[in-house]
């Protein structure tokens, strides 16, 4: 992960900008999950680093929009750090003990409950677009088949036509071949 920040560094995406990035997306999807975000309380597990930094955006985010936000914090925020004050500016309630980690065992886990059900989630929609997938080349098979059945027939016909010296007229050979080639094999 360090690699890619620096990489993006270089380019002139900031770390500032791939926190707020990746909090908004994760307040995203928690609001697509939760069906709407107002009026849902919603308890943010915040950890060290960069990637606490990210809940904290997706807890900022998530207010706005109206839910009701508490960050727990699990580890210790450094003393300048800018987006654990923007939380509690825009009405995050902030909750640091140390014994905090302890009380939330269950919590843990559900939210691995959480994780399974978006990895369920994405397998339900990963088997949907395999079933489109086969549904598509089955009906490709079945246009080809049908098309290599009906050249099939149109061979037997030509066949019987020039076996008893039938010779049609060039509407019906475009009628039945799709040509007006009459016989032609």
């Amino acid at each position: 992960m360090a690699a890619i920040e620096q990489a993006s560094e270089r380019v002139g995406v900031s770390a500032d900008t791939l926190m707020e990035n990746a909090g908004l997306a994760v307040a995203q999807a928690a609001r697509e999950e939760l069906g709407g975000a107002a009026g849902v309380r919603v308890v943010v597990l915040v950890g060290p680093g960069n990637n606490g930094a990210d809940g904290l955006v997706a807890a900022r985010r998530l207010r706005r929009w109206g839910a009701e936000v508490a960050c727990c914090l699990l580890t210790r925020r450094p003393e300048s750090d800018p987006k654990l004050e923007l939380a509690r500016q825009s009405g995050v309630d902030i909750i640091s003990s140390p014994d905090l980690y302890w009380s939330f065992v269950v919590p843990l886990a559900a939210l691995f409950d959480w994780g399974r059900k978006m990895f369920e989630r994405g397998k339900v929609i990963r088997e949907a677009q395999k079933a489109r997938m086969m549904e598509k080349a089955h009906e490709e098979g079945r246009k080809e088949g049908r098309e290599n059945a009906r050249e099939e027939e149109q061979k037997r016909i030509r066949e019987a036509l020039e076996k008893h010296g039938v010779t049609l007229s060039p509407e019906v050979a475009e009628a039945v071949f799709g040509d007006s080639s009459q016989n032609a094999s």
